[in-house]
């Protein structure tokens, strides 16, 4: 029904037919759907906080961080980060915290920098070569920033810090030794 009226151009009635599947089976793509319409017909800035306000009543997280990373409102995505909904530290070092973290490197540096650290811990943690070198990538950017902010000391620091803790894993210091680290 939505694609046949999107055929015909009739782009309100193919936004009622997007919100009723999100409303059924609510995901970032339907979002994505359902916005562009929306912004066709000018009525995306009153629709938009309905619908996180829905996300938000149902507990869709998950779903609801990526719609802020969306909307690149990395505030928001921080802070749901920092004080997760439900189970502390839920987000820390998780794939989606990490896409927090990338997302702001440009305007929330050292935030990004913490988002990163967790999640280098968390594949120490889970040992194993190739968490090993997804955690080295993560390194590698927590170096860029440090540096960009002009914090080599604090760099050094948090390297021989790192290095010290880990001196047993040896798979972890190949990772290190070979990206420069």
């Amino acid at each position: 029904m939505k694609q046949w009226a999107i055929k015909r151009g009739d782009i309100p009635e193919a936004l009622k037919h997007a919100e009723q599947l999100f409303q059924i089976h609510p995901t970032i793509s339907v979002y994505e759907e359902v916005r562009s319409l929306a912004q066709q017909l000018g009525s995306w800035g009153q629709m938009c906080p309905h619908l996180i306000r829905r996300i938000e009543g149902e507990k869709q997280y998950a779903l609801l961080m990526e719609i802020y990373l969306l909307e690149e409102e990395i505030d928001a995505a921080l802070n749901m980060v920092r004080h997760p909904p439900g189970l502390a530290g839920a987000w820390e070092g998780s794939p989606l915290s990490l896409r927090v973290a990338r997302a702001a490197e440009a305007s929330r540096p050292h935030e990004a920098i913490i988002l990163y650290v967790a999640g280098v811990e968390r594949l120490i943690k889970a040992r194993d070569r190739k968490n090993y070198a997804q955690a080295v990538e993560y390194l590698s950017r927590v170096r860029e920033l440090y540096l960009r902010l002009g914090e080599e000391k604090a760099w050094q620091s948090f390297i021989a810090d790192l290095r010290d803790k880990n001196r047993r894993l040896s798979a972890l210091k190949e990772e290190l030794n070979r990206a420069g680290l």
